[in-house]
């Protein structure tokens, strides 16, 4: 049942079934339509909303012939049945996607108004099938807070270009990473080699002009700084042999100011917060495409080496974090020194040595605290660069 509202506010709501054949065509006008509770729209067909949707029932989107296309906001608070059909945003202004928790089997991001041309997201979002970007941007940031675009893992990403891709954080994951190289279809790329990397989720996140978090940034200068993209690798299992790591991005907003690659390199870093360490050569990567090969997988981004980079490592260190770590768990260790081996000590207060376990000079690795009993503990790292001291609790 389909009922207009009093003249004052047009919009059109559904209070019972409602269903678009796979043949028909249903156009609602500008003031929208409204899915109430406990109604149920079904689109088979074309179902052309000019402005918001709202659902707080059921929306079934249908097979792979039917499309939906909104071109105001749309909000669910009720239940989205993905089905295989197209979800296309389209308004002329922005427009915010508040998806309740739904997923989409496909989206198609296609809207004509230059400087109006962004689809943000007011949650996270996961598109199963395919997110097609026709025209104009996908913004997952929204009233202060980053969210995640996810693409599960035979998801795919189409489009992206100048002028058209997702700021923010995008995820896309890959399932059985071995043998084959692997196109993330964000900009990362990943030979696997001879490891066998299981599951690998490669988190970008690009364009929010945020220290930290979308560029790396020396903590001794705000000149020193990369290009506003970062990628985190998490395999399921981390590499025992070197892999192929090979990251691309956009001219567009994405060079951060850079006025020049000529000497470029790829930055690491062990996780948030942590310092940046230069890996593999000074290059020129005029097609702004870079190359690497890591023996760990953690944050990657890329730097001007002459001028604009992410912080330099100020001398070797060793630093263990957390630095709170609850009983039964492990902590992670960042090598900033030669890669030469080392051996680390696990030591009381007192002196006493529980542990000692010899390091290849990877940057980073596991502290092993599983089983030692709650209190204070000294950790020392002993290699070619010198002994470096640091704490650790256990809780």
């Amino acid at each position: 049942m389909l009922r207009a509202q009093p003249a004052a506010a047009q919009e059109v709501t559904n209070g019972g079934t409602l269903s678009v054949g796979s043949s028909a065509v249903l156009s609602i006008g500008t003031d929208g339509l409204r899915n109430a509770v406990g109604a149920t729209l079904t689109n088979a067909g074309t179902l052309v909303v000019a402005g918001p949707l709202t659902n707080a029932g059921t929306l079934d989107l249908g097979t792979a012939a039917s499309a939906l296309e909104v071109r105001g906001d749309l909000t669910n608070t009720g239940t989205v049945v993905p089905g295989t059909g197209t979800v296309a945003f389209s308004g002329p202004a922005n427009q915010l996607l508040t998806a309740g928790g739904a997923r989409f089997c496909q989206v198609v991001v296609n809207k004509p108004t230059a400087g109006a041309n962004t689809l943000h997201l007011a949650d996270d979002l996961t598109v199963t099938k395919a997110l097609t970007l026709a025209n104009g941007l996908v913004n997952t940031q929204h009233a202060g807070r980053v969210h995640t675009l996810r693409l599960p893992n035979g998801a795919t990403l189409g489009g992206e270009a100048t002028g058209r891709y997702v700021l923010g954080a995008l995820e896309i994951t890959r399932d059985a990473v071995r043998g084959a190289t692997v196109d993330f279809g964000h900009g990362a790329v990943l030979d696997p080699t001879s490891n066998n990397l299981g599951t690998v989720v490669v988190t970008r996140m690009a364009g929010l002009r945020t220290a930290d978090l979308s560029y790396g940034q020396s903590p001794n200068s705000t000149d020193s700084q990369g290009i506003d993209r970062t990628w985190t690798v998490a395999p399921t299992t981390q590499p025992s042999a070197a892999v192929q790591l090979t990251l691309r991005w956009l001219p567009d907003d994405d060079d951060h100011g850079i006025a020049s690659f000529a000497q470029a390199r790829v930055w690491e870093q062990a996780a948030a917060g942590q310092p940046w360490a230069g890996r593999g050569p000074v290059a020129n990567p005029s097609t702004r495409s870079s190359t690497i090969r890591p023996t760990v997988l953690n944050r990657f981004t890329v730097g001007n080496a002459g001028a604009s980079l992410p912080g330099t490592l100020q001398a070797a260190d060793f630093v263990v974090y957390p630095t709170h770590v609850p009983a039964g768990q492990a902590a992670s260790y960042r090598y900033t020194g030669p890669a030469e081996a080392g051996t680390l000590e696990i030591l009381t207060v007192l002196g006493q040595t529980m542990r000692r376990v010899a390091l290849d000079g990877r940057p980073t690795g596991t502290v092993p605290l599983t089983d030692l009993a709650t209190g204070v503990y000294l950790l020392r790292y002993s290699g070619p660069a010198g002994r470096f001291t640091t704490r650790c609790v256990v809780e």
